[in-house]
């Protein structure tokens, strides 16, 4: 499984995990255990805790089932797992198994089949070294017909051999096969970085995948790189990044923020907590003026590297696949700068998630990530459920351009409104084609996790 998931983090809490007295040995005790820390986890910090009973599920229940059982009706987002170390380690840091590449699943309208097609590759991947690239169609996996039911291969670990494609008017016809096995690799998400000159105007070009902690240098040094060159204007995709770390994306949109605001140390956004919790929090904040800041709001912070963008404007591009922490970034700044989206609305995800593990080496391997509150910008913003809509509507369509240059039309149309000319288009309008995006199967696409600095509740 690849690395796609969203996390918020600070500072790890102790305080909040729960201890056994005795050494949990049979199964039936293991699982009686991880489904009494469910309901206490779920009980006190789940932002929709109304829909948890009284009493916790018994050893009959299996822990899995019974967390989900526990879910509001429209929280897509929380997640268990009895995998915990491969979850943090790997998935979280951008250095599991993965072939490689990012896909986009589709079928044309009226149409059944089902298709994937390669957003990017990462260099010297399985994906690249067998000639894969943007733009690329899938077919089969293993020799199956790509289907609903089977999809998820394409992420799976393993050896998988794909049947590709070539777009043919509004239909893909078989164009050969390539055999990849995924490899344990770090994943870069800083995948390109451009600057475009055009009259007056030098314009960065930022294609950012993932706001991952683990390689929060080679952004800094992205960003280092546009102050230096004296950029006037920054165009961040953001087409594919589902999310990521708190702390570098607050690094990000304090880089982007009006100097004055990153000075004074704005927020950037409230955390919303379930009504106990909220109460909680705030009645000791005014008791202890500052403990307990971290976990109501995040605030920008003062950096070297702050871009000054004399307009005080940068422009986003998005699509279903920008989330959570991408989101955050879009909300966040624009409630102290010009933030022109183009591209199509983004995911919807306004919520995080928050890390609990027992600490009894026994049951150390489960790992919950409930929703725990929502985010709102520094005017309240939030609750975008169908996603934020764009400035400027513009899908995707087939055949995918060379991301980075004025042949993609998102691109194209950012350049256009910053300079106030006509990019000619690298396609004809004609032979452009619209296409059916389905969801991505990829299981952790669009979480946000948090560790909060907050203790448990008396």
């Amino acid at each position: 499984m690849t690395k796609f998931y969203t996390i918020l983090s600070s500072a790890l809490l102790s305080a909040l995990f729960i201890s056994c007295e005795k050494n949990v040995n049979s199964d039936e005790e293991k699982q009686q255990k991880v489904n009494e820390y469910i309901h206490a986890v779920m009980k006190d910090y789940y932002l929709w805790n109304g829909n948890v009973p009284d009493e916790p599920a018994g050893a009959e229940v299996e822990p899995s089932g019974y967390f989900y059982s526990l879910l509001d009706a429209g929280d897509a987002w929380s997640y268990i797992t009895d995998e915990k170390e491969k979850f943090l380690e790997e998935e979280i840091n951008y250095t599991g198994e993965t072939f490689g590449y990012d896909l986009s699943f589709g079928r044309f309208t009226g149409s059944e089949a089902l298709f994937a097609v390669v957003n990017y590759v990462y260099p010297g991947s399985p994906a690249a070294l067998a000639g894969l690239k943007r733009g690329d169609f899938i077919l089969e996996v293993d020799g199956a017909t790509l289907v609903m039911d089977n999809y998820t291969e394409l992420y799976a670990s393993g050896t998988r051999q794909l049947s590709l494609g070539t777009l043919d008017g509004e239909r893909v016809t078989a164009a050969g096969s390539v055999t990849l096995a995924s490899v344990k690799m770090e994943q870069n998400p800083v995948l390109a970085r451009e600057v475009l000159t055009r009259g007056t105007n030098k314009i960065g070009y930022l294609l950012y995948v993932g706001f991952v902690n683990n390689f929060e240098q080679e952004l800094v040094d992205a960003l280092t790189a546009f102050k230096a060159e004296g950029i006037t204007d920054l165009v961040l995709d953001l087409r594919y990044n589902p999310g990521g770390g708190v702390d570098v994306t607050t690094l990000l949109c304090s880089a982007l923020v009006p100097p004055a605001a990153m000075t004074a140390g704005n927020v950037l956004i409230h955390h919303l907590w379930n009504a106990p919790l909220q109460a909680y929090l705030e009645a000791a904040e005014r008791e202890a003026p500052g403990t307990f800041a971290a976990a109501l709001a995040t605030r920008f912070r003062e950096v070297e590297y702050n871009l000054a963008l004399p307009r005080e404007r940068v422009y986003v591009l998005t699509s279903r696949g920008s989330a959570s922490a991408s989101e955050l970034l879009v909300v966040g700044l624009e409630a102290y700068m010009d933030v022109v989206q183009v591209g199509d609305s983004t995911r919807g995800k306004y919520t995080a998630m928050m890390e609990f593990s027992p600490t009894e080496k026994e049951l150390a391997n489960w790992l919950l990530l409930p929703v725990v509150y929502k985010f709102a910008n520094r005017d309240g913003k939030t609750d975008f459920k169908e996603g934020l809509p764009p400035d400027y509507l513009l899908k995707e369509t087939l055949p995918f351009k060379t991301l980075g240059t004025t042949d993609d039309p998102l691109l194209a149309k950012a350049v256009e409104l910053i300079t106030g000319e006509e990019v000619p288009a690298a396609e004809p309008e004609e032979n452009r084609v619209t296409w059916l995006s389905l969801p991505s199967p990829r299981v952790t696409d669009g979480r946000l996790l948090h560790k909060p600095a907050i203790p448990a509740m008396k």
